[in-house]
């Protein structure tokens, strides 16, 4: 999810010669350490702080049987809605000195000072323009309530990220903990990657909440009524969000995340709102799937940086 400023082609070449010796992944348990002062000092361990700002997230989640599209976010100020603004903490090693040399922090949650250049350093312009976190709009679909009844409405949908479950690290108290991590895993997990070699394949691993709300009509207690219920989920619903990919392809084109997860019940308020939220929760709650997709909103790179191949694609995600 690193900007194209922050390219650091050469550094990833040398490491990649290089990194054919080391075919062990770091192990599953690994935790990302920044880079020390020693390791600094000695030029063996590279650390870049990289801002993703005003990124793309667009994508589906599943309950039901019926599918949601969620909102596209993302894009240069001020022609779009903010989506996903954070930044990583990447430390990049020699993999003759550790098999984790690919690894990194990610963060949804900007510390105080802001860590941005330019005019992002004001805290006040920063959170105008891209606030941090995924910032969704409110949006409306058409789908079927209640279940199997062949009746359709449009619902209004909400997705709030949901923060209060992340503490505080030391080391930014005022911001909250990392979502996630990435570390290096094995070359057979990136066989046909689209940038860069299969030998700086990593694991990608970010945990986030959402509280998803409703607006909805239907009937309540057995009555027709085209009385608009608020409703929301009386718990946020997590979304472990996991992937395997190279760093190039985390840094230049971003992520695909596709997993599943468990949407909580569903409680309403006003007028009938108990039996609506029942027949809500009988519809949409219980396991679902999501499909995700987080990009950056800069031109992607050329394939295997050639003169006049086509940009590389992150499959199954929008282009831009």
């Amino acid at each position: 999810m690193l900007k194209k400023p922050y390219r650091i082609g050469a550094l990833l070449a040398t490491l990649a010669a290089v990194g054919a010796m080391a075919v062990a992944a770091a192990p599953a348990s690994a935790e990302f350490t920044p880079c020390s002062a020693a390791e600094k000092q000695a030029g063996i361990c590279l650390q870049i702080t990289a801002p993703f700002i005003g990124y793309h997230v667009s994508g589906t989640l599943t309950a039901g049987g019926q599918v949601i599209h969620l909102p596209l976010t993302g894009g240069e100020f001020p022609n779009s809605h903010p989506g996903f603004t954070g930044f990583a903490i990447v430390a990049l090693r020699s993999p003759l000195l550790t098999t984790d040399f690919n690894s990194g922090q990610i963060n949804s949650k900007c510390p105080a000072p802001p860590i941005f250049t330019g005019p992002f350093e004001n805290p006040v312009i920063q959170f105008l323009l891209h606030p941090c976190g995924n910032i969704s709009p409110p949006f409306s679909q058409e789908l079927e309530f209640p279940k199997a009844s062949a009746e359709h409405q449009t619902i209004g949908l909400t997705t709030e990220e949901s923060p209060a479950e992340q503490g505080c690290a030391p080391s930014f108290p005022l911001c909250s903990t990392p979502g996630g991590e990435f570390h290096t895993t094995a070359a057979s997990s990136c066989p046909k990657p689209e940038l860069g070699k299969s030998i700086d394949c990593i694991h990608q691993a970010v945990t986030t909440s959402l509280r998803l709300g409703y607006a909805v009509r239907g009937p309540g207690k057995g009555q027709a009524s085209n009385t608009v219920s608020q409703c929301e989920t009386t718990e946020p619903t997590v979304l472990p969000l996991a992937t395997n990919q190279t760093f190039e392809e985390f840094a230049f084109l971003g992520s695909r995340y596709i997993g599943s997860t468990t949407i909580p019940r569903i409680s309403c308020s006003g007028r009938y709102a108990n039996g609506r939220g029942n027949q809500m929760t009988e519809d949409f709650s219980g396991p679902a799937t999501f499909d995700i997709c987080v990009q950056p909103n800069s031109t992607p790179p050329e394939k295997e940086e050639i003169p006049g191949n086509p940009p590389a694609k992150l499959a199954g995600c929008p282009e831009f």
